[in-house]
């Protein structure tokens, strides 16, 4: 799984994490979003995932669970001002564990 997020072809990562969500078991979603985010063509696509799918993903492992913010963790690595002010706009409709992780995301940043 760890492979995948490795494929240079932006259209394939996009396919591989919408197949993770639908196939991959709930354990290992996290694997497959954390390869694609380490992939320099895919981080945004990991990012604008996470932030799309996150209902989802709340609905399927709960409130501040630990496999959500090991995704975060992965896809929220600021490179600009403006990818930080995008997470802390995300961050307002959190709550829980991963609201205070990300907290400390921006107080050490």
């Amino acid at each position: 799984m760890r492979a995948l997020g490795a494929i240079p072809d932006v259209t394939v990562l996009e396919e591989t994490l919408q197949w993770a969500l639908a196939e991959v078991k709930a354990q290992d979603i996290f694997i497959v979003v954390n390869s694609v985010a380490k992939n320099r063509r895919g981080k945004d696509l990991a990012w604008e995932f996470l932030q799309k799918e996150w209902e989802n993903l709340v609905e399927r492992f709960g409130k501040g669970s630990h496999l959500n913010t090991r995704m975060m963790t992965s896809c929220t690595e600021f490179s600009s001002e403006e990818k930080a002010v995008s997470t802390c706009s995300f961050a307002f409709h959190l709550d829980g564990v991963i609201l205070r992780f990300l907290s400390a995301c921006f107080l050490n940043a």
